[in-house]
This record gives C-alpha cells, sequence and structure tokens, in this order.
C-alpha cells in the first residue's frame, strides 16, 4: 500500500500548474525534470514518519513512497492535460533517473554512493533506480518517453558507468527506457 500522503503534500503542484498553463499559451512542449534526482529529494523521504522518526526506513517502505511519488506527479499532469488540454500532452518527455552515475566509476561501484546519496544509504545498491522506471512505465502514458540523464558522458569510465545502469533498466522485463540525455 501506498505512504499516506496526499498529492497536496507535495511542494510545487502549484508552480508545476503555471508552468504547464504558460506552455499550454505559449504553444510549447516540455521536457518534464525530474522524478528522481540523487542529491534533490528531501532528507525528510527517506527517514521513518517524513522525517519525525530516527532512523531511515528500510527498501520495501521506500519502494512503497517512490512508486507513490511518481504515480502522483504523473497521473496530475496527465489529470492537469486531460481537463486542460483535451488530454493533449505537454509533457511529452520525461527524465525519470537523473545523475545517478558515480564520478569514480569502478568494476563493482558505479552509481553515486561514496558522495552521500540518500538513496543508497537506503538502497545500497542500484535497485532504486530500475525501480523508478518501473513505476514511470506503470505510470506515464506510452506515448510519453521515459529517459536517463546524466552529465559527463565524454569520460570513457564515466560513460562504462552509464552502460552499466542503462543495462540493468534494460534487464527488467517491466521497466522502459526509451533514451539518454547527455548533459
Amino acid at each position: 500500500s501506498f505512504p499516506t500522503r496526499r498529492s497536496s503534500d507535495l511542494p510545487g503542484f502549484n508552480r508545476m500548474d503555471e508552468c504547464l498553463k504558460h506552455s499550454k499559451e505559449l504553444g510549447l512542449k516540455m521536457r518534464g525534470h525530474v522524478l528522481l534526482w540523487h542529491a534533490q529529494t528531501p532528507w525528510w523521504f527517506f527517514v521513518e514518519d517524513y522525517g519525525e522518526g530516527d532512523y531511515y526506513v528500510d527498501t520495501d517502505e521506500m519502494n512503497a513512497r517512490l512508486e507513490w511519488y511518481i504515480k502522483t506527479v504523473l497521473e496530475h499532469v496527465a489529470e492537469w492535460e486531460k481537463k486542460n488540454n483535451n488530454g493533449e500532452h505537454i509533457v511529452e518527455i520525461w527524465d525519470v533517473v537523473n545523475e545517478v552515475c558515480s564520478d569514480n566509476v569502478t568494476d563493482s561501484n558505479w552509481i553515486r554512493g561514496e558522495e552521500n546519496s540518500e538513496w543508497t544509504k537506503v538502497y545500497e545498491d542500484d535497485s532504486y533506480i530500475v525501480n523508478a522506471f518501473r513505476y514511470a512505465n506503470k505510470y506515464a502514458p506510452a506515448d510519453v518517453e521515459l529517459v536517463y540523464n546524466d552529465y559527463g558522458c565524454t569520460s570513457p569510465r564515466k560513460r562504462k558507468g552509464m552502460l552499466k545502469i542503462i543495462d540493468a533498466i534494460q534487464a527488467a522485463p517491466d521497466a522502459r527506457l526509451d533514451a539518454m540525455g547527455m548533459q
């Protein structure tokens, strides 16, 4: 089951709605950025009682929170588009995961962790990345592209890590990855 949080608990829906409104008025399409960012998710999202507890949640709870968040954001945008834009997509692309590849890739470590990512403190592996793409695939319209985005793609070592991430996503039968965004 999903955590007991409402979409109104999420900061930014008013700003998101304003962006959607202005994009519609200007006839623009958007790229949604981002559903999971290694360093931009607030710490309280990872701990008991959303910051009231003293310990990190376990992976089952974190998966529920991650799915709830992605579901809530994607369904909110789809509802807005349905209500305000005749169901036509304004957000045609979603960056599902952003900048999770380590700058110090080794054969045994290619995700951020040594940089104090809260995600790796809970998961200790890259399963949260794959899960984000599973949940995005589950809730995003099939014609909206799902993207992994990162920087440093010209570095052979970092590119090797990015390919490991992409391989893990593509190996999951219920995950979808349509493109790689390169900064």
